[in-house]
């Protein structure tokens, strides 16, 4: 199957979840602001996330692999046992729960890992 790009807000994006969706690969979320959002078990896999405002979110398990991250703010978020690989170029996670992510070939150029568990 192949997935093309799906451009949508945080409303959608949201809705979309609380129905049951999980699979959201190669969305296009720029500067959404997602701060405190419940996205357990997501696959955001190559989705382009810059700015994106995650502030507190719950993001436990979620794939991120090859997702864009640029600029996005992921203070305080929980991404236990999520998958960062090659994510995170100039992302904030200062105070994140970093437990068990996989960071294999993630770019950390200007990231700030401040205060992380």
């Amino acid at each position: 199957m192949i997935m093309t790009e799906m451009i949508m807000n945080a409303n959608e994006l949201k809705k979309r979840y609380d129905a049951g969706e999980r699979d959201f690969r190669k969305v296009k979320l720029s500067e959404a602001f997602l701060g405190g959002i419940n996205l357990v078990e997501v696959n955001l896999r190559e989705a382009e996330m810059m700015k994106v405002n995650l502030t507190g979110a719950n993001l436990k398990g979620v794939n991120l692999r090859e997702a864009n991250l640029t600029g996005a703010n992921l203070s305080e978020a929980i991404l236990q046992d999520a998958n960062l690989i090659d994510s995170l170029m100039a992302a904030d996670l200062a105070g994140s729960n970093l437990r068990g992510v996989n960071f294999s070939e993630a770019d950390f150029s200007k990231a700030d890992f401040s205060h992380t568990n």
